[in-house]
């Protein structure tokens, strides 16, 4: 028996199916059968479909993940010399990385997104993933904790909860990391 490649079915918006619906009820002088009008309702996307990423999204992923890599090698460095009986100064470890230069930047990109504004639904999502970043990175342990236990109801004071709650909503709902 051959294998058919089905046809997916095309997602209405509330709008388009609202549309069909009344198409459909104005084509023929009979009321639509319920199945009909379930038939244009069963299409319509429920939740909107991930944010395309905002322009300035790849900047801001691309300055973090700069800042990141340069931590993590300053800490491969620090434990390479531990091994070895070794302490390393600051002045070493900067020659790895300079942090504060990378950490400069991270803000001047993160104020640079704000300044700039909300457009479209993309630069909200970005907007989560700099109050995200800035208040629980999600690369730091304690303050990914911090998260976890902010989005668990009681555990948190009801304002970090709240924007915790937020924060995680435009992330999901955008199709970004949460």
């Amino acid at each position: 028996m051959p294998h058919s490649i089905s046809k997916p079915i095309p997602q209405l918006s509330v709008q388009e199916a609202a549309a069909q619906v009344v198409a459909l009820i104005n084509a023929t002088p009979r009321t639509p059968w319920p199945s009909e009008i379930e038939a244009i309702v069963a299409r319509v996307v429920s939740s909107p479909d991930p944010a395309p990423a905002s322009p300035r999204t790849a900047e801001w992923r691309r300055v973090l993940a700069e800042e990141r890599a340069g931590h993590e090698a300053r800490m491969q460095e620090h434990r390479r010399r531990k091994a070895l009986g070794e302490d390393a100064t600051e002045e070493d470890l900067d020659k790895i990385a300079d942090i504060e230069a990378l950490m400069d930047r991270t803000q001047e990109t993160t104020l640079a997104i704000w300044r700039t504004g909300a457009k479209t639904w993309a630069d909200v999502v970005l907007f989560a993933e700099v109050a995200r970043y800035w208040k629980w990175d999600p690369e730091e342990p304690e303050l990914d904790q911090n998260f976890k236990v902010a989005l668990e109801l009681d555990d948190a004071r009801l304002d970090e909860q709240s924007l915790a709650q937020l924060v995680n909503a435009v992330l999901q709902l955008g199709g970004a990391q949460s």
